[in-house]
């Protein structure tokens, strides 16, 4: 069985707000490391920098692409990027990941941990010599990253699921009455972070607590989003009354937090 202990979150990202239960310094420590080194990669992989891709991969690094086939090592990877990444004159491609899919798990042998999984979707983008610069495709990706001699090394790289992409453009705000907004405000109580209150605004609510403030917007009338992240918060209603506040990251309900009567 699994020793990785799930991290439930309930953020007020626009605060710098983050609020947490059974939360594992450690194994968060570990994924900020591994976040940083992919983004790093990414970095030098968008800029083409075959050097400095070098250092990110093992030397056994297994490559497996849904469409081109396996790669096995190191030096076979690095020469792959360097015909197709880098060999076309004056064309480029920029990977951009989706946010809201990015997940990490970290892996543990007994007590100790020994790397982390990262997963996600990704888009990417074309440049070619006297064009604007267009969407090109969208992916999904898993690297396994592991410790190797105190260093976080990639190992194992999956890309699949290779498919055309259109432009994300987000979640839709709609408009709302005054008295749909009023419906929903109210004052709520968390077991685990208290008093929570929702008051209208022009157009949107505002979530606030002792701790800081959430601008919140329409996607439907009982459903509403945050700006800065994946996180949303629908409104449980009956005759006209919301009796609960349900709350969402990334698609995972992290509280349900009943009004106040």
């Amino acid at each position: 069985m699994s020793q990785y202990r799930s991290t439930i979150l309930f953020g007020l990202a626009c605060c710098g707000v983050l609020f947490s239960a059974n939360v594992d310094p450690e194994s968060d420590k570990l994924a900020a490391a591994v976040r940083a080194k992919d983004a790093q990669f990414w970095n030098a992989y968008n800029a083409c920098d075959l050097t400095r891709i070098h250092e990110f991969f093992a030397s056994d690094v297994e490559f497996y692409h849904d469409k081109g086939g396996p790669t096995i090592g190191r030096d076979a990877l690095i020469e792959t990027f360097k015909v197709n990444l880098c060999g076309s004159r004056g064309s480029r491609l920029r990977r951009v990941v989706v946010p809201e899919t990015e997940a990490i798990f970290p892996l543990r042998k007994g007590n100790e941990l020994y790397g982390a999984i990262l997963s996600g979707e990704h888009l990417f983008y074309v440049s070619e010599p006297g064009k604007k610069e267009y969407l090109d495709g969208r992916a999904n990706f898993t690297h396994l990253w592991l410790k190797q001699g105190g260093e976080l090394r990639m190992t194992r790289i999956l890309s699949f699921h290779h498919r055309p992409a259109v432009e994300s453009v987000g979640p839709q705000e709609i408009v709302l009455s005054q008295h749909e907004l009023e419906q929903v405000a109210g004052t709520y109580r968390s077991p685990q972070f208290g008093r929570v209150t929702v008051t209208r605004a022009d157009g949107h609510l505002v979530l606030q607590t002792e701790r800081g403030q959430l601008l919140l917007y329409p996607r439907t009338p009982h459903l509403f989003f945050v700006k800065e992240r994946d996180l949303t918060f629908e409104f449980q209603t009956q005759s006209g009354k919301s009796l609960a506040m349900i709350v969402r990251e990334r698609g995972t309900v992290v509280d349900t937090v009943p009004r106040e009567q």
